[in-house]
């Protein structure tokens, strides 16, 4: 049976499924597919452009200060351990799903608002 590499892409996605059949014996497999769950877009456009930025315009931080602000407000610290000793981080807001990235876009415009301040409509 030949070997491939196989790569599904869309412009937020990339998943190289060849470790995944490297393992497989030869045989017959069935494959389901499914819609992805990445963010979209759009999302991305408006949480890297206006949102940051308003809170860029009221702090006179920096885009990285302000991304950390919002991840630090409200996203779960997460704990990894690299050889045996437990670090906590901040989640990488490239590796949440559509729903999740969505509420915490829901949470930045409510907390901007809570500020006086005025982020666009979703």
């Amino acid at each position: 049976m030949p070997k491939h590499q196989i790569i599904i892409r869309d412009k937020h996605c990339m998943t190289d499924l060849s470790p995944v059949f490297s393992k497989l014996k030869n045989g017959t497999y069935f494959i389901d597919i499914y819609d992805s769950d990445c963010k979209t877009s759009q999302q991305m456009r408006l949480y890297r452009g206006p949102l940051i930025d308003i809170l860029k315009d009221y702090t006179g931080y920096g885009h990285d200060e302000c991304n950390n602000i919002f991840k630090h407000k409200f996203l779960d610290v997460e704990t990894i351990n690299i050889e045996g000793v437990e670090y906590k981080i901040l989640p990488s807001l490239e590796n949440i799903s559509k729903v999740k990235f969505s509420k915490f876009i829901d949470n930045v415009v409510e907390y901007l608002g809570s500020l006086g301040l005025r982020p666009p409509k979703i």
